[in-house]
């Protein structure tokens, strides 16, 4: 079992070498191989299934998430013919499936992936290979924070740098003053800082006036705890 785009495991995708492998050694061993195109199909990658990219060949593909365009919560498993057995349905048996509303909207979202060609991959593949590039070029500008861009079309990530053994702003940065024009929101921990009223409309201050109480910044700093101000 595996994925075309890693997701969780940190967006890898798979390559042809990889895929040849697993193939050649599943085909020896006769062992199905399940394609999880959950977070990578529907067109995510540039094409409706990202294993056709690197030319994987699965026996069991499973789709879901944005099967049901967003509106239905909807799941299918597509089953080679060779490796189904007719028993599954009465062996598998599930209180909501094929239900006629999230089937339609299913239905519905693939002619719209399908439909003028198949215009919404290659938008797909086109704004992806712009993401990337865009990414790429942080990575060059900053290469000692970014470490890695990975993804295909619009399943993309960034890698960073172990940043845990580099100083922090808190221990670096001296304590400032409090000033009028800087406040500041209350929050969970005790501390010293300035403070702002939340205005009578909901907190939203009025266009050009400050957080405060009328729109005018409160002065001076007050002792804060559990997130309510006190004096």
């Amino acid at each position: 079992m595996l994925e075309p785009i890693q997701g969780e495991a940190g967006i890898r995708v798979l390559d042809r070498e990889a895929v040849r492998r697993v193939q050649e050694e599943c085909a020896r061993a006769d062992c199905p191989i399940v394609v999880d195109e959950v977070q990578s199909g529907m067109g995510r990658s540039g094409a409706f299934f990202a294993a056709s990219h690197p030319g994987l060949q699965g026996d069991y593909f499973t789709l879901a998430k944005s099967l049901g365009g967003g509106v239905a919560k909807a799941a299918m498993t597509l089953v080679r013919t060779s490796r189904y057995r007719k028993e599954f349905e009465l062996v598998h048996s599930s209180t909501y499936a094929k239900d006629s509303f999230s089937t339609l909207i299913a239905g519905r979202t693939v002619a719209l992936l399908e439909a003028d060609g198949g215009r919404a991959y290659r938008l797909a593949e086109e704004r992806g290979n712009r993401l990337l590039a865009m990414l790429e070029g942080l990575r060059k500008e900053y290469g000692t924070v970014v470490k890695d861009v990975r993804g295909r079309g619009l399943m993309a990530g960034l890698e960073f740098h172990d940043q845990s053994g580099s100083p922090t702003p808190r221990s670096t940065a001296r304590r400032r003053p409090c000033a009028r024009s800087s406040p500041s929101w209350p929050t969970t921990t005790a501390r010293r800082s300035c403070t702002a009223e939340p205005s009578p409309n909901g907190g939203v201050p009025p266009p050009g006036r400050g957080f405060a109480e009328g729109g005018r910044p409160v002065s001076g700093c007050r002792r804060r705890t559990r997130g309510r101000p006190t004096s």
